[in-house]
């Protein structure tokens, strides 16, 4: 090598005649070779490294062209992609950056629009059922004789003491008509009752052929007093039965005729007795 034969020539020609002087000549030569041989070494190495240097330049220069086209290609694919859908209807075409906080905002968007959907709906129905219920209550009112109002729920409240009012007279109606059947049942059985006794009392006036209950009155105190007098003509027949022992009136009558013809011949015989 080249720095070999230059430290080999440095040593050689290095004068005899003085021992210690060539002895620090050939250290200072070799000293010279070493540093020598290390810049060769690193001036080498230093090629070696800036030849690495141009091949990984020349691959990251072709990875950047590879990426420039692939680029190319992808940003040729978005804009036909964008020009497909509203992402094209702007005049500024939106970077995917701007595209992918839309589509996180679109899926929040999406809760959003359901509660607004559910929202809508049940707003919808309250409107709905609040002109039904005013349709109600203003035919309720109209049912009753009220007069229309802009205040539904005064209009309703009105409805509502007017229906509570004819509750009440409604039941006061129902008790009065309940007080009433119970007297016209009353007065019901009292006109029987008396068509009945009148009924009797026809039967009776016809029995005793006379024109008024004062007669069949009078007929009936005879009657009365004359089953008094049979009764002790009974009493008076049986008091005499017993008394002369007899069964029968005819009886009583025999034994009293003898006891009578007993009797005057007894006077007779007194009588003709000096």
């Amino acid at each position: 090598m080249p720095v070999l034969r230059y430290m080999e020539a440095c040593v050689g020609a290095s004068p005899s005649h003085d021992g210690l002087s060539s002895q620090d000549d050939d250290v200072a030569a070799m000293a010279a070779g070493q540093a020598a041989l290390d810049r060769t070494v690193d001036a080498k190495n230093l090629r070696a490294a800036i030849e690495d240097r141009r091949r990984e330049l020349r691959f990251r220069e072709k990875k950047l062209g590879d990426a420039r086209l692939a680029e190319e290609a992808w940003s040729k694919a978005w804009r036909e992609a964008c020009a497909t859908c509203w992402l094209g209807q702007r005049e500024i075409r939106p970077t995917t950056a701007v595209v992918r906080e839309t589509l996180e905002a679109l899926s929040e968007l999406d809760s959003a629009l359901e509660k607004r959907a559910e929202w809508t709906d049940r707003i919808a129905k309250m409107q709905r059922d609040q002109i039904q219920f005013r349709t109600e209550v203003d035919a309720l009112a109209a049912s009753i004789g009220l007069s229309p109002s802009s205040d539904t729920l005064a209009h309703c409240q009105a409805v509502v003491d007017c229906i509570a009012g004819t509750a009440k007279t409604i039941g006061r109606r129902l008790e009065v008509e309940a007080r009433l059947g119970v007297e016209q049942d009353k007065a019901r059985v009292l006109a029987d009752e008396t068509a009945e006794v009148q009924a009797q009392a026809s039967q009776m006036m016809s029995l005793f052929e006379v024109g008024s209950l004062t007669e069949v009155d009078g007929r009936l105190r005879a009657v009365a007093r004359r089953a008094h007098l049979e009764a002790r003509s009974t009493k008076a027949r049986d008091e005499l039965l017993e008394g002369v022992r007899a069964e029968t009136v005819e009886q009583a009558e025999s034994i009293l005729d003898t006891i009578d013809r007993g009797s005057r011949e007894a006077e007779i015989t007194i009588c003709s007795s000096p």
